[in-house]
């Protein structure tokens, strides 16, 4: 009996241990209410805010981590976009896919940067050729108060390919 118990002790701690895309999908996984706003530029000096949807959740076995999204503008034009996140345990990092119907290429890879030291600050980052040029776009996620905020941003200059 009291090998038993030692070896309940020694395998306790391992049993509570989660994965990487456990821990990134306790953070994400749900259903968020979004209202996307843009800055003002040359083309689109007042921009109206597109109201939506993402719903974030795991597939069978608990990867990849999948965002769903979809918006609604002022016009009624609806907007989709999907991506996948998993984590590549031979480099040990997360990597992700971006898929949208406006995409050159249907579907472009992407960084996810998790700073441990920050523990509730993600980075998504990517690129994506549309019509001819380049885009490049950032996402910040702060799960830092009950309230997530994120942030997006597209290059304002698309680089011409």
């Amino acid at each position: 009996m009291p090998r038993l118990l030692a070896a309940f002790l020694l395998l306790c701690p391992l049993a509570g241990a989660q994965t990487p895309m456990e821990k990134l999908a306790a953070l994400f996984t749900g259903h968020w209410t979004v209202v996307d706003t843009a800055a003002s530029s040359p083309v689109h000096p007042k921009p109206q805010p597109r109201n939506g949807e993402e719903i974030w959740h795991t597939l069978g076995g608990g990867a990849p981590l999948i965002e769903e999204y979809r918006s609604r503008g002022s016009d009624g034009t609806w907007e989709y976009d999907n991506a996948a996140i998993w984590w590549d345990a031979a480099l040990h990092k997360y990597r992700g896919l971006f898929c949208a119907d406006f995409l050159d290429h249907a579907c472009d890879p992407f960084d996810v940067e998790w700073p441990q030291e920050t523990r509730r600050l993600i980075v998504m980052s990517g690129s994506y050729p549309q019509k001819g040029k380049l885009y490049r776009w950032r996402e910040d996620f702060d799960f830092s108060t009950p309230a997530i905020s994120r942030r997006a941003s597209i290059s304002p200059n698309p680089v011409a390919i």
